[in-house]
């Protein structure tokens, strides 16, 4: 589960993934949170399909962002705070 956590921005993520012969073939998300957190959830699953679950962890929040065509400022916690909880 990725979650963000702070003063600015608090949302929750949870994420849940098929895993066939070592490859996330399907990704599905829940997300709570402003339209940001949730386009933030839906890029992450669009960037893990088809990866091993050691290279899905690799995915950064500068990955997120620059693949959502970037966020304003205000929105950047978002991703910021992009952990694994």
């Amino acid at each position: 589960m990725w979650g963000w956590s702070g003063t600015r921005c608090t949302g929750l993520m949870q994420i849940q993934i098929k895993v066939e012969d070592g490859i996330l073939t399907d990704v599905k998300f829940k997300t709570f949170g402003c339209g940001a957190a949730i386009a933030t959830s839906s890029m992450v699953t669009d960037l893990a399909i088809g990866k091993t679950i050691e290279g899905a962890l690799k995915i950064t929040r500068n990955d997120v962002a620059e693949n959502l065509g970037g966020l304003s400022p205000v929105k950047m916690p978002c991703t910021r705070r992009l952990k694994i909880i």
